[in-house]
């Protein structure tokens, strides 16, 4: 299984994808901590006032109106009433699933 990546992971894979050079650090060692801040907060904001936000090549997110419904226990067979909620639905590219695939089945073929 894969490992799971933390924001400081990120943030270093980000530089070294982006041959950032050291020095640009010196400066600011925290400039990426706070852009990645910043992008976040940007994303979150935006979907939470309900706006879809797409990044090209990775994905979208929006926030989706779930109405109040019934539903039945399956255990009992009663009805339950449920509320309506509000959901945050995150839809990945299909340039982005591509990747992942192949990724995968490059994975399952190696011995």
């Amino acid at each position: 299984m894969a490992d799971t990546l933390r924001k400081g992971d990120i943030i270093a894979h980000a530089v070294s994808i982006a041959d950032i050079k050291e020095e640009a650090f010196k400066a600011d060692p925290k400039l990426m901590d706070k852009a990645y801040v910043a992008f976040m907060a940007a994303i979150q904001d935006k979907v939470a006032k309900g706006n879809k936000v797409r990044i090209t090549g990775f994905g979208s997110w929006e926030l989706v109106h779930k109405p109040a419904r019934t539903a039945r226990n399956p255990n009992t067979g009663e009805t339950v009433n449920v509320a309506e909620t509000w959901k945050i639905r995150f839809k990945t590219s299909p340039n982005f699933e591509g990747l992942a695939k192949e990724a995968q089945q490059k994975k399952a073929a190696k011995p």
